[in-house]
This record gives C-alpha cells, structure tokens and sequence, in this order.
C-alpha cells in the first residue's frame, strides 16, 4: 500500500506550510494583546526566521519551476495561479518580514504585511490542498 506522502513535492509542501505560518505572523503581528503581554520579542524572533525561510524556499521553488512557469497555469489554472501567488508572496514577505532594513527605507512595511501575509495563506491553504490530493488536477 503506497503512502499518502509519496507523491508529495517536499519543497512545495514546505513552502506552503511556511507561507501558511509567516502569513499568521504577518497577520497577527501588529495586535496590541500580544504586544502588552509581553510577547513582543518571541514575535519578532519568529518573524525572523519566518522572513528567512519564505525568501530561501521562495527562490529556490522559483528556480525550479523557471522554465515551466507558464505551463503551471495550463495544467490546471488554480494550480497555477495559486504557486504564482504563493511563490510571489513568499518572497516579498520574507524579504519584508525578514529584513527589516528594507522595509525601514520607506516605512511602508508593516502596512503591507498584512496583505502579503493573506496571500500567501490563501496560495500556501491552496497548494496544500492539491498536494494532499484534496483538491484534484484536472
């Protein structure tokens, strides 16, 4: 009997649990409960790792489907269109979310978190779902 986790992309897999994560962090980052409780500084160690590990899993999903970026969408168009949108969220959060220096240069960074953050749990929610075989390829 084969197992569930044989067909899985282990790069993919990860990548989305980790858009999964670092959107929650994203998401929950600027809440004053958890900045008057003191938890501050593991949120911001978490987001550290989080942004690093977006940007590492983020370019290298990105250089392995380099040369078959567009044929994602003609396997089947929410398949595509949700690693388009994790992958591209993945990176811009990690580099938002991991490097603060960035972000401080223009001072937009925690105003678009949020929304990066939302996407790539909605492309990594996505994503898992096709890779459990929850949702089907056409």
């Amino acid at each position: 009997m084969r197992s569930l986790f044989m067909h899985i992309d282990a790069l993919t897999f990860a990548n989305a649990i980790a858009g999964v994560i670092g959107g929650t962090v994203a998401l929950v980052a600027k809440r004053d409960r958890i900045v008057r409780a003191g938890k501050r500084d593991w949120l911001v160690l978490l987001r550290t790792v989080a942004g690093v590990v977006l940007v590492a899993l983020g370019v290298i999903n990105l250089w392995r489907v380099r040369d078959h970026f567009t044929d994602l969408v003609r396997l089947n168009a929410l398949w595509g269109v949700s690693m388009w949108v994790l992958l591209g969220a993945s990176v811009l959060l990690g580099l938002v979310a991991g490097a603060r220096w960035i972000t401080a240069l223009r001072g937009r960074g925690d105003r678009v978190a949020p929304w990066l953050g939302a996407l790539a749990i909605v492309g990594g929610l996505v994503v898992i779902l096709f890779e459990l075989r929850i949702l089907k390829y056409l």
